[in-house]
């Protein structure tokens, strides 16, 4: 067993035990929820019971005297009464103030004893600044209570009386407690089961996606080994885990092939200068031309050296964000130029040919000393592909009112479209590699890529198969333009 697998190992025995597991927040989560909405069921049932009841009686009785007050004095009232008393349970009198006697009354025998009070009852009424009052009334002989309310009404000619058992509660009360311990425990266990099943069919679809990913450093990512339980957002975990074993994979073959064409291309020229190196020591120490041309080779190929470990330190640096850009205004066209005159040499000697077809002055926001890096890296590109004509040609010209593009074109034998996506790679070779005579460190267009990506800026290539290559890019103007040319 290696280190990861010991790792991942120990990280899921962690999580099996871990207080913080989701089986474990699921029952406490579900338990507690169950408990909250039964202790609310309790308050609202049992402590507030009581307090709604009699408010509701209140609020009955004031209802009451209201439809009895509309329909005073009119035909059907004593039929209309009695069936809104019956139906509300109530026990009505009316008190005719003018002739001190009572003109209608559904009272019964029980409440009939107790008429000795109702005088107390209409004098507080008729005193009451309202004309209305509600008084309580306890009758410890038979254990009950009453609420009575009156009101003056007819125009101040009588006195309607209203009255109204209250039930005791308490018997009612007790029930609901007794059958509430029972729902109680019933709604627990349910909570329970719930975030039992719940949990187990959340946590093992994750656990099948941590056991398929969990040598995805090594093995890959198992992603039919994982099973998501049909959850959307762990079919996007998975999926998402795939894309990251994938790329963990491309990153892993790179890094082999980096260090694998790295170590040839050291190689090589180191085996040339030791070679080289001996040969002026045991051959051509004492014949200057031969000598000569040995240091030659040495030099070259040092330099060679120098430029792959340069290019090597200035790719690390770019795709680690340590370069900051230094963002300033610059003549593209200035660039250009002076980049095509480092091929002076080539131009020459070996009879390059470098066409450049610029539309006027651009100032573009960038870095400098990057900005030539790119065009010298392209062009050079160019050289190494060139085509039996040898010839490069740079364009540059305004593509639109803030932005301008730089094409750079060689005729050479072209990259196959399928290949076209991989060429920013870094050490990438393309099936024609092998007839190309350049010597390269293979980094260029990678390096190209990240600077161009750091500026923001759009690039890409076109190719057609036997005719030639463009890389083109396009940089964002400054607001500082001149010499434009008229359209």
């Amino acid at each position: 067993m290696n280190i990861l697998q010991l790792k991942t190992n120990n990280i899921q025995s962690e999580a099996k035990s871990s207080k913080h597991s989701i089986r474990t927040r699921f029952f406490l989560f579900f338990t507690g929820l169950a408990l909250l909405i039964m202790i609310l069921i309790w308050g609202l049932l049992i402590a507030l019971l009581k307090p709604n009841y009699i408010s509701s009686k209140k609020a009955g009785l004031i209802s009451l005297a209201d439809d009895i007050e509309s329909i005073y004095n009119t035909d059907g009232f004593r039929n209309n009464a009695d069936r809104l008393s019956f139906e509300s349970n109530t026990e009505t009198l009316i008190f005719d103030l003018v002739y001190q006697r009572y003109v209608y009354s559904t009272a019964s025998l029980v409440t009939s004893r107790y008429v000795d009070r109702f005088p107390t009852i209409i004098d507080e009424t008729i005193k009451n600044i309202e004309g209305r009052q509600l008084f309580k009334l306890e009758f410890t002989d038979i254990d009950a209570e009453m609420y009575i309310y009156g009101r003056v009404i007819d125009n101040n000619r009588a006195v309607l009386i209203l009255l109204t058992s209250i039930d005791p509660i308490d018997s009612t009360t007790v029930i609901l407690a007794k059958q509430l311990v029972l729902i109680t425990l019933i709604v627990l266990l349910l909570a329970m089961g719930l975030s039992f099943v719940l949990a187990r069919k959340l946590s093992n679809p994750i656990r099948s996606i941590a056991s398929a990913a969990k040598n995805i450093a090594t093995d890959g990512y198992d992603k039919d080994k994982a099973d998501t339980g049909g959850f959307a957002e762990l079919e996007l975990l998975s999926k998402s885990l795939d894309y990251a074993s994938d790329e963990i994979a491309q990153v892993q073959n790179l890094r082999r092939e980096l260090i694998a064409n790295t170590s040839h291309d050291l190689r090589t020229p180191l085996t040339m200068i030791k070679a080289y190196a001996e040969m002026i020591r045991d051959l051509s120490g004492d014949n200057p031309e031969k000598r000569e041309e040995h240091l030659n080779v040495i030099i070259t190929e040092a330099d060679r050296l120098t430029r792959l470990v340069g290019d090597l330190l200035e790719l690390s640096r770019l795709e680690s964000d340590f370069t900051q850009l230094e963002i300033e205004d610059t003549s593209l066209s200035e660039c250009i130029d002076e980049t095509v005159s480092k091929f002076d040499l080539i131009r020459e000697t070996q009879g390059y040919i470098f066409e450049v077809n610029i539309g006027g002055d651009f100032i573009v926001e960038a870095d400098k000393f990057r900005l030539t890096q790119v065009l010298y890296n392209l062009i050079s590109n160019a050289v190494a592909h060139v085509g039996v004509d040898k010839k490069v040609v740079v364009t540059l010209f305004s593509e639109s009112a803030d932005h301008c593009r730089v094409e750079i074109t060689d005729h050479g034998v072209g990259i196959p479209k399928e290949e076209l996506p991989h060429i920013w790679e870094r050490y990438y070779r393309t099936a024609e590699s092998h007839k190309r005579s350049h010597i390269g460190t293979g980094l260029g267009l990678s390096i190209v890529k990240n600077i161009l990506t750091a500026h923001g800026s759009e690039f890409g290539v076109s190719s057609t198969v036997g005719k030639g290559t463009t890389f083109f890019f396009k940089m964002k103007l400054s607001n500082k333009i001149i010499n434009m040319p008229e359209v």
